[in-house]
């Protein structure tokens, strides 16, 4: 609860003595493991996952998150080895699909990475992360309607990706295609309002 509360020394100090407790919580390793990866000490978060899979060589969730640190250490194949066994012991993992296409699209394996955006969205047909990487993605395969229709998706459905709300109004702008490009902005804005490109992009399409 604390993690999820934001407070992360406490959430330290818990799973520090659960693990004391019992050296075998698996819980307790691919949490702390967690919090590690986010304050971006990513030696310290592999060795957690390591041990978590170690204790259970079935958890997917400890297989996706060190897949994400791996991806951070530069390792894309051990990345893309390890959200495939995430995906294994739990078919339904939205995150792995997802996090295993953003690879295969670093990578330039954009067959792959359509087909996990795609899955991803079989499983959640809201899932904004999936349609905004795969519109991407789509424009790089030359796919032009393929990719407007799955940024304008993403938009619908809230994503947070500024990558691909920035992407998608350089689309728009560039078509002369105003009224498209002033929605796009918008929500740029909405997700970051002290963004001065959102604002200016925003004012330039009025």
């Amino acid at each position: 609860l604390a993690h999820k509360r934001g407070n992360s020394r406490t959430a330290f100090d818990d799973f520090n003595k659960a693990i004391m407790l019992d050296d075998r919580n698996t819980e307790a390793f691919c949490n702390r493991g967690a919090l590690y990866f986010e304050q971006q000490e990513w030696l310290l978060a592999m060795r957690d996952f390591d041990k978590a899979i170690k204790q259970d060589p079935y958890h997917s969730d400890s297989y996706r998150n060190r897949g994400s640190t791996y991806f951070k250490l530069k390792e894309p194949y051990k990345a893309i080895s390890d959200y495939t066994s995430a995906i294994k012991y739990n078919p339904s993992d939205i995150d792995a699909y997802c996090q295993r296409g953003i690879v295969y699209a670093a990578q330039d394996n954009l067959t792959n990475a359509v087909q996990d955006f795609t899955a991803a969205i079989i499983l959640n047909p809201e899932c904004a992360t999936a349609y905004s990487w795969r519109g991407m993605v789509y424009h790089n395969m030359g796919k032009k309607e393929d990719c407007e229709k799955d940024l304008d998706m993403a938009i619908e459905f809230k994503t947070t990706n500024i990558v691909a709300i920035r992407f998608g109004a350089s689309i728009a702008l560039s078509a002369g295609n105003y009224d498209r490009a002033i929605k796009y902005f918008a929500h740029w804005a909405d997700v970051d309002c002290t963004d001065a490109t959102a604002l200016f992009g925003l004012g330039s399409g009025y």
